[in-house]
């Protein structure tokens, strides 16, 4: 008997602005058809009981039918323009495609958190304005806040085209394969994207300068462990059901440091979308010292970023 497909399924923040727009046409341009699960999100906020209400119950329960009446036209109405795009988006796309409308409970920050946990979604998709680097640090804002203090998977989606070409930073250790794992489940079934995995390593380091597939890869390591490392990989892209020819494997020498050499790479070979692995650090110490999820998220405006913890 064959075993069902298990389709990745992600959350889609879409409010109407142009960066929810932004999330819905990367989706529609990189996942063209292509197996995917998506889930629309709407949060809106619950009509309020007047400030000066008359303690006179018989007027209180009378203004909060009113409230509650509202409240049910407003989700109606949020409801059927969601389901319209979500109608296109099916069009575009294989995957199941459902619509979610709830009323926040609190910031909008922890909503999405908790909708996402109680959905297990594979990653929570936001579009990002085109704030300056500095005014997105000192103001916040709800992308920042996901990628520093969630544990999911965050693409953060800028610019207004993107490309299929993929390309995917890995260090040879177990967040390297927690990329390599996240990104082969998401694409298994998105055959016309073919990822390309980097290793940047530096001056002194034992390696040297490759650009193959996983099989010439293999055949030309030497250290044992680092062989052991992507037979690892070898195995992972076969319990995901991800054809292993598809991916290209780069080790490039760098005195740039990985997040330049990263630049370098996308911007010469123009990759539309970056994912890197985003370790535990504490936000702080990454506004001081740098990160190379950073980097990248303040320099490049007109890419997707995926963040893997």
């Amino acid at each position: 008997m064959k075993e069902e497909k298990i389709l990745p399924h992600i959350l889609l923040c879409y409010d109407g602005s142009p960066s929810g727009y932004k999330g819905l046409r990367y989706v529609e341009q990189v996942f063209e058809k292509s197996e995917i699960g998506v889930t629309l999100l709407r949060i809106i906020d619950s009509p309020k009981l007047h400030p000066s209400l008359s303690t006179d119950l018989k007027k209180r329960f009378f203004q909060e039918d009113e409230v509650e009446e509202t409240a049910n036209k407003l989700y109606k109405e949020h409801y059927s323009k969601l389901q319209e795009v979500a109608e296109i988006l099916k069009s575009k796309t294989l995957g199941k495609v459902e619509v979610k409308v709830v009323f926040k409970q609190g910031e909008i920050f922890y909503d999405i958190v908790r909708i996402a946990q109680e959905g297990l979604y594979d990653a929570i998709v936001v579009g990002r304005r085109g704030l300056s680097r500095i005014s997105s640090f000192i103001l916040g804002s709800i992308t920042q806040k996901l990628v520093y203090s969630t544990s999911f998977p965050i693409w953060i989606i800028r610019g207004d085209s993107w490309n299929k070409k993929l390309f995917a930073g890995i260090e040879l250790n177990e967040m390297g394969i927690r990329v390599i794992d996240y990104v082969s489940f998401i694409l298994a079934y998105v055959k016309s994207v073919k990822p390309v995995f980097c290793h940047i390593y530096h001056p002194f380091s034992p390696f040297e300068d490759f650009r193959g597939s996983l099989e010439e890869l293999l055949k030309v390591l030497k250290e044992p462990e680092v062989r052991e490392y992507f037979l690892k990989v070898r195995e992972i892209f076969k319990t995901n059901d991800f054809d292993e020819n598809r991916a290209e494997f780069v080790f490039k020498r760098s005195i740039f440091g990985t997040a330049g050499q990263i630049i370098r790479m996308v911007k010469k070979e123009g990759f539309s979308t970056i994912v890197i692995g985003r370790k535990g650090k504490s936000k702080l110490r990454e506004i001081f010292l740098g990160s190379v999820s950073q980097k990248l998220i303040s320099y490049f405006e007109d890419k997707a970023i995926w963040i893997v913890h």
